[in-house]
């Protein structure tokens, strides 16, 4: 009895050995295994512009270009998203303030000095016929001028310190976080899209879209 007593812290020391021995081999093992690879990030996944819950809390990019497109591309993605939201803004407003007669200013009409039709189409069409079309050249020519100046001052939106977002008027400037404006602004130039859209298709095909035309 005495000497199984005197064997056993001997015993002991023999488990807890075996027991180190174990877990430096388990460590070793698992050193050499590879390390679990990263979520892939797309080109402008640090930006938080434009993301919200209904994009899910990621980028907004059902297509899949930031897979595909190099980081550069995906600015010049960015900022062509955010030119055509402004642009559609710009139509959607026009177009709400010309189908209520808001349309006041005078143009020299085939039957003389009169406001454009109510009619959006329509007033396109008087634009077009208006002095053999000159005046879509004005128009035109305005939004080359914009164009150049977007894409000749500051910081351009496709280089090393651009992150894909045109800054015409120099914001970024204030050392502000315009985080949360930004993507106001994108977010409102998407719905605008969408809201240009189901106006054009609501005149070319009568009752495609609920509630158009609205009444007055």
């Amino acid at each position: 009895l005495f000497r199984s007593r005197r064997q056993e812290p001997k015993q002991t020391r023999q488990y807890v050995e075996m027991a180190r021995s174990l877990a430096l081999c388990l460590a070793g093992a698992a050193a050499l295994q590879a390390p679990a690879p990263r979520p892939a990030r797309t080109a402008l996944g640090s930006t938080e512009i434009g993301v919200g819950p209904e994009t899910g809390g990621v980028m907004w990019d059902p297509a899949g270009f930031g897979k595909l497109a190099s980081p550069t591309t995906m600015k010049w993605f960015r900022a062509s998203e955010l030119k055509h939201g402004r642009v559609a803004m710009l139509a959607t407003l026009g177009w709400a303030v010309q189908s209520n007669g808001g349309g006041v200013i005078p143009f020299p009409l085939e039957s003389g000095l009169a406001p454009l039709s109510t009619k959006p189409l329509e007033a396109n069409a008087q634009l077009w016929g208006m002095a053999s079309g000159m005046g879509f050249l004005q128009i035109i020519l305005t939004c080359g001028v914009i164009e150049l100046v977007t894409e000749s001052t500051g910081t351009h939106y496709m280089s090393a310190g651009g992150n894909g977002y045109i800054d015409i008027f120099g914001y970024s400037k204030s050392g502000e976080d315009l985080t949360e404006l930004q993507t106001q602004e994108l977010k409102n130039g998407r719905l605008a899209m969408i809201g240009i859209a189901s106006f054009f298709s609501a005149c070319l095909v009568p009752d495609s879209v609920p509630g158009y035309p609205w009444p007055v």
